[in-house]
């Protein structure tokens, strides 16, 4: 059962100015945070979480209870 406002997070890609290329996250109140310098640092580092099985089970039970 979830209560309360759903969780919500994004990625978002700078494409103009001096942080063009860059990624960011952003969540459901509006908050952003630096996460990757450029596209290929991003997927290389969310593949890296992808194969380590441990961790990627661990944050997927993580979000479970928070959706719950």
């Amino acid at each position: 059962m979830r209560t309360g406002e759903e969780v919500k997070w994004d990625f978002g890609l700078s494409v103009t100015g001096d942080r063009r290329g860059q990624i960011f996250d952003m969540d459901n109140e509006g908050g952003y945070g630096f996460t990757a310098g450029s596209f290929a640092e991003f997927y290389e580092s969310w593949l890296e979480f992808l194969s380590d099985g441990e961790r990627f089970r661990k944050e997927l039970e993580r979000w479970q209870q928070i959706t719950r």
